[in-house]
Formats: structure tokens, sequence, C-alpha cells
């Protein structure tokens, strides 16, 4: 398990991965508790050990690959922004966490948490479990208590899904609230660095560290001010806000009654907000899920083509010597160690076939599509209709609606699946139906494996979370919300059974 997690921990490749005995992980030390008994003044997380997914760039030994040994070797002129913030803070960081290769961006139907350069990394709750994003490993390391925090980073869903299926708590902020310099890109409206931890309280002392202005990065500059998160921690939060509740939406996406046990344990949580003073109020979106996806699509490509390119064009060192989305797509496919074409290209091939970027004429009419269905028809105009602190939603069915708009949202544990529960497996296999099984997302690397094998979806023991979702710059009440969440129903404390533990010692070269 360590080693599909931190891949680069040293700059060079760790051992094996070692499966453990499905114990009960222990807990880092919080924040509070590390910092207990500093006598001097310190930074505000001196000494904190925190790991980086490996999109977030570092300018030293380590790789920031994105997964993809097309970007093996390749440096960056300067840390990420967010990076500078946690050296800033006093912030050790350990190591980068294994991640879906290009964000998930690159396959139609991603082994989520495989790479070709880090292999795959699967969840800790059930034998085979997937990461479900791909922040999967960061969210796996943090579970099972290898760092105080890590950084994950979402454009749809890649820091809370996979912070739900490891049974932490991730923050997504609002696109803007942290920088997102020499990160790789998908979409610069939509992209965002945010932070995954046990708690609310820790994942907010996280953020804390890393928001604020960048000057490599203009959206950072249109957040009026920055919160202090970790103030926002109150007990008493839930009294006095307004939730709404889109339950067209959640059935809407429940017809085949998959989500039922995720959607009981979210109707036992809404009696929790109420007893503890939050008005429930049932909403709409009248968006439809096919339209707002197929628009966002259009989006995403558009702005990849750009980003992409411009990422490219900052690298101080590019032994791949690729410049565009072509390029890359063109010694992908010719790589060895890349799994083409059992781990196909399709992402890129739509987005090539499309043909435009950011800068054409279309662009403006499909933004302005976009943001009608996550606005007015979605999750911003409910909340302005209905005068809302927020809205609540399992967070399975709730990324595309703060993903189109870059809206926040806080996804805290809510519940695991009863001991009963069906073992449901998904089939990641990309569409070739004559590829035969290899090395796939099963090995680290392993060089023109054509099929992943199935992994599990939900079976016993696996978590889910709760998410509440807001407008733009509301993270702090979100974070408010949850923790006061948190600490009411305590989902973390249960004693649950894990499939595998981080039970490598690791040693670091000298």
């Amino acid at each position: 398990m360590l080693a599909r997690l931190l891949p680069n921990l040293t700059g060079r490749e760790l051992p094996e991965r070692a499966e453990g005995s499905g114990s009960v992980a222990p807990p880092p030390p919080s924040h509070d508790g590390l910092c207990l008994h500093v006598r001097h003044e310190c930074r505000p997380l001196h000494g904190i050990p925190m790991l980086v997914k490996n999109n977030i760039g570092t300018a030293d030994d380590m790789n920031t690959t994105a997964g993809s040994w097309i970007l093996y070797g390749a440096k960056v002129p300067r840390d990420a922004g967010v990076v500078t913030k946690l050296r800033a803070s006093g912030v050790v960081i350990l190591g980068k966490t294994n991640m879906c290769q290009w964000a998930g961006y690159r396959c139609k139907k991603p082994s989520s948490g495989w790479s070709a350069h880090g292999g795959q990394t699967f969840a800790p709750y059930y034998e085979s479990q997937e990461p479900c994003g791909s922040s999967g490993g960061s969210a796996v390391a943090v579970d099972l208590g290898l760092a105080f925090a890590a950084l994950g980073t979402e454009t749809d869903g890649s820091v809370v899904w996979p912070a739900q299926r490891s049974g932490v708590v991730g923050i997504k902020p609002t696109v803007g609230m942290t920088s997102r310099d020499m990160v790789v890109p998908i979409s610069e409206r939509m992209d965002t660095v945010g932070t995954i931890a046990h708690t609310v309280r820790d994942a907010a002392y996280a953020l804390q560290a890393i928001t604020g202005p960048d000057p490599h990065d203009g959206y950072t500059t249109l957040i009026p001010t920055i919160p202090d998160f970790v103030a926002a921690c109150k007990e008493d939060a839930l009294r006095g806000s307004r939730i709404g509740v889109p339950w067209n939406v959640i059935e809407a996406q429940n017809e085949d009654k998959r989500w039922d046990v995720e959607i009981g344990g979210f109707k036992q949580a809404l009696e929790v907000l109420e007893k503890n003073g939050a008005t429930v109020i049932e909403v709409e979106f009248s968006a439809k899920m096919d339209e707002l996806r197929e628009a966002e699509y259009t989006v995403m490509g558009a702005d990849f083509m750009s980003s992409l390119a411009l990422y490219f064009a900052e690298l101080s060192v590019n032994p791949s010597g690729v410049r565009t989305l072509a390029e890359l797509r063109d010694l992908t496919q010719r790589h060895p160690k890349e799994g083409f074409p059992g781990k196909n290209t399709a992402h890129w091939d739509d987005v090539l076939a499309q043909g435009w970027d950011n800068s054409d004429a279309r662009f403006a009419p499909a933004c302005e599509r976009l943001l009608e269905l996550g606005g007015p028809q979605g999750l911003l105009g409910a909340l302005d209709r209905h005068d809302l602190t927020a809205v609540a939603m399992p967070t399975t069915l709730a990324a595309e609606w703060t993903a189109v708009v870059g809206a926040p949202m806080v996804s805290v544990p809510m519940g695991h699946y009863p001991a009963d529960a069906e073992v449901v497996w998904l089939d990641n296999d990309d569409d070739d139906d004559e590829a035969e099984d290899g090395g796939g997302s099963g090995g680290g690397g392993g060089g023109g494996s054509s099929r992943s094998r199935s992994m599990v979806d939900t079976a016993p023991g696996v978590p889910y979370g709760l998410s509440f979702l807001g407008r733009l710059c509301s993270d702090a009440d979100l974070v408010g919300l949850a923790y006061a969440f948190e600490r009411q129903t305590r989902v973390r404390e249960r004693p649950v059974r894990r499939w595998a533990m981080a039970d490598v010692e690791v040693r670091c070269s000298r």
C-alpha cells in the first residue's frame, strides 16, 4: 500500500506495497496536540508533516508527473503557490501521493487511483476497493495516518469523492481561494487545490495555510477576504442555518436504487441537522444532469487544450519535449510504459476532435450555457431563491453542481455500509474487448498492459459522506456546518475494520 501512495518520497521508487491485517488505523496527532508542548513562538504549522498530490509542483528532487512517465524528470521553475505557502507555515513535506493519471482526464473509463508512473492505489476498507477519485492517494494516506493532512486537487469530485471513500474530511475551496500556479492543469475555471484530513478542524488548519493571493494566479486576487477557517469551527454553527435539499436531483440519480444505503444515512443526517437548530428546506435544481455534464465537458476540453500548453511552456526542464496536447497524446500512445491501448486516450481524442481552445469565439457562449445550468438552474439559483446557508447532499451525488460554477464544498464522514451490504464491483476497463489481461492498473507502470481488473465500489464497511455546498466564498460557513455535524455524530471515531494498513517502515536516504 505505502509504495503506491508515495512513489516519490525520496525521488526514487519505493519497495512493493505491503498489505496489512485489517486492524484499525491509529490517527496521527491533531494539530492542537502536536503544538501543545511548544514553548516558544513558531509558525502556524511548524514541523507538521504533510503530503501533496503528484500533480502539485515542487522545485526540489521530487518528480511532478501527474502519474505519467511523459513528465518524469521534468522540472518546474518554482514551487507551486500552495507549496510555497506550506513551507512558509513550517510544514514538512514528506512526499507526494499517487493519483489517477492526469487527474482522471486521459481515459474515458480510467482505473480510479491508477497511474502509469505510480501504479494502483486501493482504498483501505475492503479488498480491491477503488479510491474513487484522482486524489485517492492523498485520502488513503491520511486515513492510514501517514501524515497530518494532504493536499489534493479537484476539477470535479477529485477531493471530496476519495475523501468520503477513505472516511476522512475533504475541503474543496472556491476557485481562486487557493493558487493553482505550477499545478498540472485541467480547467482554469474549475481547478482548485483542497485539503484532506482526519477532522474538519485539521483540514481547516491546512486550508488556512494555503489560501491567499498569488501573483502567478490571477483568480486568487478576486477573493475579497480570506476567512478564518479555524475560527469557523464552532459546535453551534448549525443553529439558525437554512439547509436546502434538492430531492429531485437526488432521486433522479438514484432511479436504480443504487445509492439507497447512502440516502438512508443522509435522511438520518438531516435529522441531526434539524435537532441542532438547522431548518431543512426542500429545493429544486431545474437543470438536467446530462445537459450539465455535456456543457461541462465542452468547456473543460477547451480549457485543457489551452492550459496544458501553457504549463508545458513554463517547465524549466522538459525531457520529453512535449508542447501540446496533440504531442502528448502521440507520445503517450507510443511510450512502452503508458499502457496504451488498454489504457486509452479517449478524453484527449475528444478534446482534439472538438478542435478549439478557450481563445476561440465558440468558448464564451459555451461558458454562458454552463454557468446558466449551474447558476440559476442549479446550485446558485437554489441558494438565492430560498435564502439558504448551504445545500446538503450525499457526497456521491454532489460534486458536479459545485464544479461547474467554481463553488466550495466540504465532505464529512456520514456513515459506513452495513455488514450485510452487497459487494458492488466496478468494471473500469477501457472499451477494448480484445485486450488481454496484463500488468495494467494492478502494477506499477507495467509497460503495454491492456486491461485493468475490476475494483470494488461499495461493500461492507466502506465509508460514505455528507457534503455541504455553498455560494462562492462561503467556504468558512461550510466548514462551520461540517464541524458542527462532525462533533454531533463522530462517525470517524466508530471502530471499523480495514483491509489494509500502512505497516511498511520507510527508510529515507541520508
